[in-house]
């Protein structure tokens, strides 16, 4: 009988050894506070198919535990405290500060729309809410004409004031429970600034309606600024995410133009903005995406020593690119647009994608379908015109580089690196296009593309799979 005990024991010892470490460790808590902007809440009561927190969450391995709440005010969620336990939290992201702004903008226009009106007349902030979102075009109207007084209203006064006491308390609150906790606080976003800067000539009151948000939206997130000085939080930079998006041509959130007349003007943010948010936490955070592994990939076709072999492992033990299935890697082929497209998309974390490309020589379901329609989606790429992609054709250097550049600036990643660069002293630089040229100053100051000689950087050639690995590993490192 002890001899067979003994015997179990080691089967269970050796078992409990085989399991990995991870089994045994505690998982790191993520407490996500806020409102809608966290609960991933979108028009029509539904829901964000990939709300940032969940992305954040699964990204960097934390369990989640999302107290948001649809219209939390910094009011509401300073009540919430009281009652909620932030102790075990190892990191707390916090969205704030919107509802307490639109609040103070419902009850300004209300104030001055019921100016010498009758009662029955007159509308209450949820009234002034319903017709600017359900884009009424005689209340937009009006609208317009007033925002540009809002910033200094005593309505948007007494919300800041109350806004920067509340958020004062709030991160006390949570400090005097959880000292070490990481702490997040986004900063707000202009929902409107797209809708301004693309369809402003077209209706001017879109672009007054974003002027006069902005003017609100300026001392709000001056007040975040501010309390960030402290040190008690970290400041997730939304604003800039959600602005360096827009000038890209790419709208974060909710708010269209349906000519001739039709405006919505829901302020939430729709999936892209959500992917934004992840990616500026994750930044806050100082992660980057994906996780460096150096774990060795061994191809046939690539030489140990080669020039680009530490890269070609690089790329492959990240998940970035892969071989071709019979043992080879094809560091001398020439990379696809549809192949940067899906290494991009895998850097990414692969992100929920909703509809189609909308290129016709996409077909629904090939391997690079959710890559070129995430791609196109967020301004990263674009089509030849005619609605079409051609996801076969190879990518030169310059649009390698554009690419990437791209996709840095949407990362929320500092791409100012190359402004002074010197691209002049390469012998063919003429042959840049005109647009590829910030890209590649920024490229070649980063030291993502080097010359193919030391006099020239063949813009126009094609990018091979091994020049592709070398830029990628320089890209993630740097």
């Amino acid at each position: 009988m002890k001899k067979r005990m003994f015997s179990i024991l080691c089967v269970l010892a050796l078992c409990m050894a085989l399991l990995p470490a991870t089994a045994f460790a505690e998982s790191r808590q993520y407490l996500a506070l806020g409102d809608s902007i966290t609960t991933g809440y979108a028009p029509g009561g539904s829901e964000i198919e990939n709300p940032f927190a969940d992305q954040v969450a699964e990204g960097l391995g934390y369990t989640l535990t999302n107290l948001a709440e649809d219209g939390e005010t910094t009011a509401s969620l300073l009540a919430k405290m009281q009652t909620t336990d932030v102790s075990a939290a190892d990191l707390i992201t916090l969205t704030i500060g919107g509802n307490d702004l639109m609040g103070a903008l419902y009850g300004y226009l209300a104030a001055k729309y019921n100016e010498g009106r009758e009662e029955d007349q007159k509308l209450d902030a949820a009234g002034v809410q319903e017709a600017l979102i359900s884009g009424d075009p005689g209340f937009l109207h009006f609208a317009a004409t007033q925002l540009p007084g809002f910033a200094a209203s005593e309505q948007a006064r007494e919300a800041l004031t109350a806004f920067t006491g509340n958020l004062t308390a709030i991160v006390a609150a949570v400090r005097a429970a959880n000292p070490d906790v990481t702490l997040l606080v986004a900063t707000q976003y202009n929902p409107y600034r797209y809708l301004g800067k693309q369809y402003g000539e077209v209706v001017p009151q879109a672009q007054t309606i974003s002027d006069g948000f902005e003017a609100g939206l300026a001392v709000l997130n001056g007040a975040i600024a501010a309390a960030g000085q402290t040190g008690a939080f970290e400041i997730v930079d939304v604003y800039a995410a959600f602005e360096t998006a827009v000038e890209a041509g790419i709208n974060p959130c909710n708010p269209s133009f349906t000519p001739p007349l039709t405006i919505n003007l829901d302020f939430h943010p729709n999936q892209t903005g959500h992917d934004l948010i992840a990616a500026a936490v994750k930044t806050a955070l100082g992660q980057t995406e994906p996780p460096v592994t150096e774990e060795p990939q061994a191809f046939a076709d690539v030489p140990q020593g080669a020039w680009y072999a530490n890269a070609v492992s690089f790329v492959a033990g990240n998940n970035l690119m892969s071989g071709y299935g019979n043992g080879n890697f094809g560091p001398g082929d020439t990379l696809s647009r549809a192949q940067l497209c899906q290494i991009l998309y895998n850097a990414a974390g692969k992100p929920a994608v909703t509809g189609s490309s909308g290129f016709t020589d996409v077909a629904e379901g090939a391997w690079y379908a959710d890559a070129v329609a995430w791609a196109n989606a967020l301004g990263v790429v674009g089509g030849y015109g005619d609605g079409l992609f051609v996801p076969n054709a190879p990518i030169t250097r310059q649009e390698l580089a554009a690419m990437l550049y791209r996709f840095a600036q949407l990362r929320g990643w500092d791409v100012s690196v190359g402004e002074d660069t010197n691209i002049l002293s390469y012998t063919d630089f003429d042959q840049l296009s005109q647009w590829a040229i910030p890209a590649m100053q920024w490229a070649c100051g980063a030291g993502i593309i080097r010359g193919v000689r030391e006099d020239a950087l063949e813009p126009q050639g094609n990018a091979t799979r091994a020049q592709a690995a070398v830029m990628l590993m320089r890209f993630i490192r740097e």
